[in-house]
């Protein structure tokens, strides 16, 4: 295993970070990710060489990987689709031993592939590209992540000075597991719990390792030698450098036998060495550290949650000991549950990205709260850390769904804060914006907006954070179907961004916004603007990213869209057929944005008659998707319904009956899988409703008729429910409805 730390420093005492991908990400991923990590937080980030990965030690490498205190795993469609060690060793081995996973995704479109059981579930992750500007930036998520899961500094002097003593344990690297061994053998006596033992992390040695080493053998009260045969078949540093120390600095030596040794050896090669302890041998091995080790068992702080929370900690980390998680939760439950409100927090982060423990999202807002709660007792109302943690908990509640909660919470804290610090402190700012949040989920979106205007008000449309509220709004707008609002917002964040940032990326990203506010407003003049708006945010995309990139591909294939809404079939199609094209050079034929970007052609195909390519591009789209996800797969029925539409509208063409016969067999067999894996009022039941009740009115008997007009009317009142009276799919739905009722007139 390699290491890698910030300007090349020492990684004693530095939280352990494991990183690892699939093989061919590689290059794209790791070192820009430990830059992101770096610029914020001072750790060591492992790794293993992807050319000897097939040669490892699986033993030896089990028992390093179970040290750290965090894997980073970055993900691809490679890694979710090919066999690796990321997906098939690394990632199993993290959520058996409930080491903390942040996984960073490369690409976009792979949500529903990442949130199988078998990948990562419900992990949360980060996306380091993503185009959304209403969002928390992915440097602040990966900060305040990195905060919550590591040990800092100033936390790890104090886990450090709660020790009772430190012991130097020393081995060779072959002998690691046995290291650990002897570790756990030391701590499981309650007595002993509170010992540091400092051990070399399996470095390779050299000058700085060296001092190392001679600090730490000046601290530590007892050398303790780990023997097997590996420390006298082969000339190693032991031999030659930690036992002469421990020889010279005249200090306590204990060695204790892993494994059967020839003692006539030992001496020869380690002069003056005790007798050995048998590892087997607990009671013995107990009482010599206990001899050796003059003040250990004598400090009165053993029963104090202070204490045993620090001591936690240690054992959480492998702060100087070995990482034991169990003993971990423990120490931290135990202090949680004497009223340490440090430890209810921590145990909150525990549970909710399964540090040591099961993930329990609903146990960790329960920490959440009675930490919270705790330092409400103990602290002043204005104190900021109190403040910030109730920030937290607001925000836990919004992911939770639990909105009045967080409505309730953030109200108060922002009183406080404007009351304290003022209306235009950054932190009463950052209230305002939870409370918008809030209220946005909340559908409660003219209060959400006004929360918006009033960041405007005080910061500027034309800061940063005042282009990223009008965003906001713009949104709100936008779910309320007020387009011509949302448009008007969109297109003021744009126009602001480009003022403050010229033709940065993050303007190119509120362009392609603008563009689909153009586009979202239908009719034609709109439908140009569009046209201009994302043909000019390709462009950009194409100058700053690159052809290849997700966010020039994503634009491109939204031009053939917009070209097929105005009627213009070469370049609708060809702009489709180059986003494909695209997709499958950068990624692959079956990657999911791959498959929506050939559904979307086949769309284009059938708008244009070219119902056999319609026909044979959404069948292959169909296919692709059921291989990743399954034949049940909202996608996968998604494009059925539409192949049946696509043969409806190709029947009706041709006048074939044959034709209309197949379109209404594969209808009802989507709609019946549509009624027993979804609601009646979601989007794709209402699809393949409507679907039906045109199929039937196009085969013009009485009964089938009867049958479309059911149908209708039900697709009308459920589109009226689902988006309100002036959405054009509730129009569209109610001239459907209307025109079904005048032909059962004519027929009658």
């Amino acid at each position: 295993m390699k290491v890698i730390t910030k300007g090349n420093a020492s990684p004693k005492g530095k939280s352990r970070v494991f990183f690892t991908c699939h093989p061919s990400d590689w290059d794209k991923s790791f070192n820009r990710i430990c830059e992101d990590v770096f610029k914020t937080h001072d750790v060591a980030i492992y790794y293993i060489d992807m050319d000897t990965e097939d040669g490892l030690d699986s033993a030896l490498l089990e028992t390093d990987l179970n040290q750290m205190s965090l894997f980073i795993i970055s993900v691809s469609f490679k890694l979710l689709t090919e066999p690796s060690f990321a997906l098939d060793t690394a990632l199993p081995l993290a959520k058996r031993e409930h080491i903390p996973i942040l996984p960073i995704v490369l690409e976009p479109g792979l949500y529903e592939l990442y949130q199988k059981e078998e990948h990562f579930g419900a992990l949360e992750y980060l996306r380091p590209d993503s185009t959304d500007s209403t969002i928390v930036s992915y440097e602040k998520k990966l900060k305040d992540f990195l905060d919550e899961k590591l040990i800092g500094d100033e936390l790890k002097n104090r886990v450090r000075k709660a020790f009772d003593a430190y012991v130097f344990l020393s081995y060779r690297k072959k002998d690691r597991a046995h290291a650990n061994e002897l570790m756990r053998l030391i701590h499981r006596d309650p007595l002993c719990r509170d010992i540091a033992i400092w051990y070399d992390e399996y470095l390779t040695p050299g000058e700085a390792f060296d001092e190392g080493i001679a600090k730490a053998l000046e601290k530590s009260e007892l050398f303790t030698l780990l023997v097997t045969p590996n420390l006298i078949n082969e000339k190693n540093y032991v031999q030659t450098k930690e036992y002469p120390k421990a020889k010279e600095s005249d200090i306590s030596i204990l060695p204790v036998e892993m494994v059967d040794t020839d003692r006539k050896m030992l001496e020869e090669q380690y002069p003056g060495i005790p007798e050995c302890i048998r590892g087997e041998e607990e009671e013995k091995l107990k009482k010599s550290f206990l001899e050796n080790l003059n003040r250990i068992a004598k400090t009165a702080n053993h029963d104090e949650p202070e204490h045993n929370y620090l001591i936690g900690l240690a054992y959480l980390e492998g702060i100087d000991t070995e990482v034991d998680k169990a003993k971990a939760v423990n120490l931290i439950t135990e202090a949680a549950n004497t009223g340490l409100p440090e430890a209810m927090i921590r145990l909150s982060q525990m549970y909710e990205g399964g540090d040591g423990v099961e993930t329990n999202i609903p146990l960790s807002l329960d920490w959440l709260e009675r930490g919270v709660q705790s330092y409400e007792t103990i602290l002043p109302e204005d104190d900021n850390t109190l403040l910030e943690y109730r920030d937290r908990l607001a925000i836990k509640y919004i992911d939770m769904g639990k909105y009045s909660n967080a409505i309730k919470l953030e109200t108060e804290v922002y009183n406080i804060r404007k009351q304290t610090i003022g209306y235009n402190h950054q932190d009463t700012i950052r209230s305002l914006n939870i409370l918008a949040t809030a209220y946005h989920y909340d559908q409660k979106y003219d209060i959400a907006i006004s929360l918006s205007e009033q960041i405007i008000d005080i910061l500027g449309a034309e800061s940063k954070v005042g282009i990223s509220c009008l965003i906001n709004i713009a949104n709100a707008y936008g779910e309320q179907n007020k387009t011509r609002e949302s448009l008007k917002y969109a297109q003021q964040a744009y126009k602001n961004s480009v003022a403050l940032d010229g033709n940065s990326l993050s303007s190119v990203d509120c362009l392609f916004s603008l563009a689909c506010a153009y586009s979202d407003m239908r009719d034609k003049e709109n439908l140009n603007n569009a046209r201009k708006k994302m043909q000019k945010a390709y462009d950009m995309y194409k100058e700053k990213l690159g052809d290849d990139n997700p966010n020039t591909l994503l634009s491109l294939m939204n031009l053939g869209t917009i070209y097929q809404e105005l009627g213009n079939p070469v370049k609708s199609i060809a702009n489709l057929n180059s986003a494909l094209e695209g997709y499958r050079m950068v990624f692959s034929e079956s990657h999911p944005l791959a498959i929506k970007c050939l559904f979307n052609l086949a769309v284009a195909y059938d708008h244009f008659k070219q119902f056999e390519d319609a026909i044979a591009t959404i069948k292959k789209a169909y296919d692709l998707n059921c291989q990743l996800y399954g034949s049940d797969n909202w996608d996968s029925l998604r494009y059925l319904s539409n192949l049946s539409s696509t043969y409806r509208h190709k029947a009706l063409h041709e006048n074939n009956k044959d034709i209309l016969d197949e379109s209404k067999r594969i209808a009802l067999i989507t709609y019946e899988k549509c009624l027993e894996l979804y609601t009646e009022g979601d989007d794709l039941t209402i699809f393949n409703m409507e679907n039906l009740a045109l199929i039937y009115l196009a085969r013009r008997n009485r009964s089938e008729c009867n049958e479309a007009y059911r149908l209708a009317k039900k697709v009308y009142l459920l589109r009226r429910e689902n988006h309100g009276d002036d959405h054009f799919l509730t129009l569209k739905a109610n001239e459907l409805f209307r025109n079904i009722e005048i032909e059962l007139k004519s027929i009658n």
